[in-house]
């Protein structure tokens, strides 16, 4: 029996191997989700940038364990498999990529079906974005084995070396545990938020960063809420709607918070607000309609009655047949108790219904 299990625990990757790249799927898998219940905190904002430097630090570890680790017999079959196919799998993709589109070409010209080139040329594509991945893992791959086999000779030569190495080590899948643990705890804030309470603050945009040529960005933006006067809020333009690149400084923007399930603040969205550029549009084109609703829309919620009343006078000069939207406003004055201007909205709206009814 005893054979039997020691049999098969050979068959399994070492613990050390597995245990540590378990750690690493895990790290990566949190750094993006703590992304979706991104916090405007200075420092967490940046959890996912923490992250995925954890991330790089333990695939160098997992590269020392797997240039110092003995292939289990499971492992070295696998090793062999790979090692008999690969070369294969790259040298169809390199001709799969050179020949789609030459057939893609030749398809358009013979058959009148549009979908048998286009699927070709996406094949073609793919065969080239798939064998530009595997080449460049299979590089790094291959560079961080053989630095880590290089630091382990030097360690077997210095001594104090292999002190620090074995430190480091240690520190490094510690602090990837105490991220992980934090990331499980901002992803379950967010997560397990289920409240209606969402507030929305108009701020402005104070600085732009980010990493080059990825997609992590950031705004930081104006906040009187919060001790120094600005949040750092992670730029996401499938939710925002926005591209980093498009971003600047001085644009106004609208900033969604929710409370959080553990009272942590997390944004839902930041959104591009222009409602600021309303006030110059509806000067520059005093007769254009919507940009004056919109401002007015925005005057009312604003709680500035006597401007939204001014703004609706203006309206009904160029537009007298949409007495509407002066009745809506009238109304929405008189809500608010602000009599006196819609009395004056009333006014203009009653002899125009009394002239059409003497008709």
């Amino acid at each position: 029996m005893s054979d039997t299990v020691d049999r098969s625990t050979r068959e399994f990757p070492r613990p050390r191997v597995l245990s540590l790249f378990l750690l690493c799927a895990l790290t990566f898998w949190l750094a993006i989700t703590v992304g979706t219940y991104r916090t405007s905190n200075r420092l967490s904002a940046l959890t996912i940038l923490a992250g995925l430097g954890l991330l790089a630090l333990d695939l160098l570890l997992l590269a020392r364990r797997v240039s110092n680790a003995t292939p289990s017999e499971t492992s070295g079959r696998l090793f062999e498999i790979v090692a008999r196919y690969a070369p294969l799998v790259v040298l169809n993709l390199m001709m799969l990529n050179v020949l789609a589109p030459v057939l893609a070409h030749l398809a358009a010209s013979i058959t009148r079906i549009a979908l048998f080139p286009t699927a070709l040329t996406l094949l073609g594509w793919l065969a080239a974005h798939l064998l530009f991945v595997l080449l460049a893992l299979g590089i790094a791959g291959v560079m961080a084995v053989a630095a880590m086999r290089l630091l382990d000779r030097a360690m077997r030569r210095w001594r104090p070396l292999e002190h620090v190495v074995t430190v480091a080590d240690r520190v490094i899948v510690t602090c990837t545990a105490l991220f992980c643990a934090w990331a499980i705890l901002l992803a379950l804030n967010g997560s397990l938020d289920r409240t209606k309470d969402v507030t929305e603050h108009r701020s402005e945009i104070l600085r732009i960063g980010g990493i080059p040529d990825t997609a992590l960005w950031w705004a930081d933006v104006r906040s009187p809420d919060v001790p120094g006067g600005l949040e750092r809020v992670l730029v996401f333009p499938e939710r925002d709607q926005v591209l980093p690149t498009l971003l600047a400084e001085g644009q106004h923007v609208r900033v969604r918070f929710r409370k959080g399930y553990f009272g942590m603040r997390w944004v839902e969205s930041m959104r591009l607000d222009f409602d600021d550029n309303l006030e110059p549009l509806v000067a520059a084109a005093p007769s254009a309609a919507t940009p004056r609703k919109q401002l007015i829309e925005r005057l009312l919620g604003e709680g500035r009655w006597t401007e939204a009343a001014r703004q609706t006078v203006a309206y009904a000069r160029y537009h007298p047949d949409d007495r509407e939207l002066v009745r809506q406003v009238a109304t929405a004055l008189r809500t608010a108790k602000q009599v006196g201007p819609a009395a004056e909205l009333d006014r203009m709206v009653i002899p125009v219904s009394q002239a059409r009814g003497a008709r």
